[in-house]
């Protein structure tokens, strides 16, 4: 267990936030899932960079679920809350692969890590492959 600094104490247990992670990210990706086929609105798009509203839709759903932690969160899509060097951070990508889920190929995934920012990571990469892992379920597999 390791405790954050700050205004207030939270206790750092990496086991507790590897499961906690792992279910988030697991919900994150069946949300993906349950979207899949739906018509994808385009939130911008940049030259090859697509950014569609379920990106958006998904890091609000997975901050939501990670608030209770009381760690900070940064997302690609909105940025995050104020830090300092000596604090913990969740970083997360709810969708990676934007371009492939538009295009409905199966390569992309919900992407979560949690680090300190004056000391190596301490939790690594979270990913959910989206499709692949939906599929080995319909199978009786993971």
């Amino acid at each position: 267990m390791k405790t954050l600094g700050g205004p207030f104490k939270i206790v750092m247990n990496i086991k507790e936030n590897l499961s906690i992670a792992k279910e988030i990210a697991r919900e994150a990706g069946d949300f993906l899932l349950e979207n899949k086929n739906k018509t994808k609105q385009i939130f911008s798009e940049k030259g090859r960079d697509i950014k569609l509203e379920i990106d958006r839709d998904t890091e609000t759903r997975i901050k939501k679920s990670l608030k209770d932690t009381g760690i900070p969160v940064l997302g690609e899509e909105f940025g995050g809350n104020s830090i300092s060097e000596n604090s913990y951070l969740w970083v997360i990508d709810p969708l990676d692969g934007t371009s492939n889920y538009f295009r409905g190929l199966d390569q992309c995934c919900v992407s979560l890590s949690l680090i300190h920012l004056s000391e190596p990571t301490r939790l690594g990469m979270i990913s959910y492959a989206v499709f692949c892992l939906k599929k080995t379920r319909g199978g009786g597999g993971g």
